[in-house]
């Protein structure tokens, strides 16, 4: 029976986000669509909503240090 995304450790959702950012730019840099890598499976879909919600965290908290 195989682990559902959601249940995995930390660790490994850690290291799930550092190797898709780097294929996203790694796709990106060579002029590729990286949607087919983000579809290709459930982890994939669930590491890079892990990854919006980091970066739309960041930018909400950059903005309301810029609007102070």
């Amino acid at each position: 029976m195989a682990i559902l995304p959601h249940q995995k450790s930390t660790e490994i959702i850690i290291i799930n986000l550092r190797e898709m950012i780097h294929n996203i730019l790694n796709k990106l840099i060579n002029k590729e669509n990286p949607i087919k890598y983000i579809n290709s499976s459930p982890d994939n879909y669930f590491t890079f909503s892990i990854l919006l919600i980091i970066m739309g965290t960041l930018l909400l908290l950059l903005s309301n240090l810029m609007k102070n």
